[in-house]
């Protein structure tokens, strides 16, 4: 009798094993520099314009006033307790497109002007997926999702709302396929 059930036991141990029963092996996730909430929008247009009768000292200054709106959601960010790499290691098991990742390098993760009438922003995450010898880029946003849901954040939300900034991460961390 004991028998029998020591040989079941193993039988059922062994026959679960292959199923994804357990853990993926986890894969490296790096950041680069700099390492922090970016935003690209309005600078980039008044740099341009100031390029023109200022040179590159109008393009300087262009980036300047991205920086200092990037500064301000930052500021936002960490009052409201919002940790962006927490959020992405908790959703990268759930992004499809990533399940079979080995490393991940996160090139940039930030808010973009979506619509500059309204100031509508959006969340996006550059990142690069490695396999093996393959390499992907890939944006993953969340412009599609407050497009389907009608949820529109403007930049003056995101500068004074962390719940807002969490939000649209969020979306842009929702299951991609």
């Amino acid at each position: 009798m004991l028998f029998v059930i020591l040989s079941t036991a193993c039988a059922l141990n062994s026959g679960c094993s292959s199923l994804s029963f357990f853990a993926q092996e986890p894969f490296e996730i790096t950041y680069s520099s700099p390492d922090r909430i970016s935003f690209q929008g309005k600078g980039a247009g008044a740099g341009i314009a100031l390029m023109s009768t200022m040179g590159p000292v109008g393009i300087a200054l262009g980036v300047a006033i991205d920086e200092g709106i990037a500064k301000d959601i930052r500021n936002t960010a960490k009052a409201g307790s919002v940790d962006f790499k927490s959020l992405f290691s908790e959703a990268v098991s759930n992004i499809d497109v990533l399940k079979d990742a080995d490393r991940i390098d996160v090139k940039k993760y930030g808010f973009v002007i979506k619509d500059g009438s309204k100031d509508y922003v959006a969340a996006e995450v550059r990142i690069v997926m490695h396999n093996g010898d393959v390499s992907e880029e890939l944006v993953l946003s969340s412009w599609k999702k407050q497009k389907m849901l009608d949820a529109w954040v403007t930049l003056e939300d995101i500068k004074k709302n962390s719940e807002s900034i969490e939000k649209l991460f969020s979306y842009a961390l929702i299951n991609h396929k």
